[in-house]
């Protein structure tokens, strides 16, 4: 199984200058080098801003679409580690699954939605905060377990909260 990991892509950045094209073109290149794999992990600050304007968000659903739009190599959803992951759209299953881990950059206060979380209710992703999956090819299973950017203050507390254990008879990343 071939996985591209990917982190600190800042949408957005430097907007309004001349190196506003850079998250752009860097996370284009990015993208498209991991097309060949089965699964692409981004690791956290994918936008620069916990609000992106329209055109940030635009030019990243345009290059995050890529992975749905090649086909799916095969890997397949195997099992939800965390029961909180019930809904996942199937969309984000049709191409090469796309998985985030929120970044520091796109936590919002409690009970409001973040980016990264629109991009999974939408179906361009499958985000994991406090949770897993595990996913199989060719009777080959990875799990990914994933706590998105917490406060450092509150860092330990979440950890305990959430107790992550190892899964038997699978690669643990």
């Amino acid at each position: 199984m071939k996985i591209s990991i990917i982190s600190d892509l800042h949408f957005g950045y430097g907007w309004n200058t001349k190196i506003e094209e850079d998250s752009f073109q860097n996370a284009e290149e990015a993208i498209e080098k991991s097309l060949d794999c089965d699964l692409i992990l981004i690791a956290g600050d994918i936008f620069d801003s916990r609000t992106p304007n329209t055109a940030t968000w635009a030019k990243s659903l345009e290059i995050l679409s890529k992975p749905l739009l090649e086909k799916n190599k095969g890997i397949k959803l195997s099992n939800l580690i965390d029961k909180n992951l019930l809904k996942i759209a199937e969309r984000s299953l049709k191409g090469i699954p796309l998985v985030t881990i929120s970044g520091t950059h796109e936590r919002r206060g409690d009970y409001q939605i973040n980016i990264i979380e629109a991009l999974e209710q939408t179906g361009f992703a499958i985000n994991l905060h406090q949770n897993g999956i595990i996913f199989e090819k060719n009777n080959q299973k990875i799990a990914i377990q994933g706590l998105s950017g917490v406060a450092e203050r509150n860092a330990l507390k979440v950890i305990e909260e959430w107790n992550p254990k190892p899964i038997k008879d699978v690669t643990i990343y």
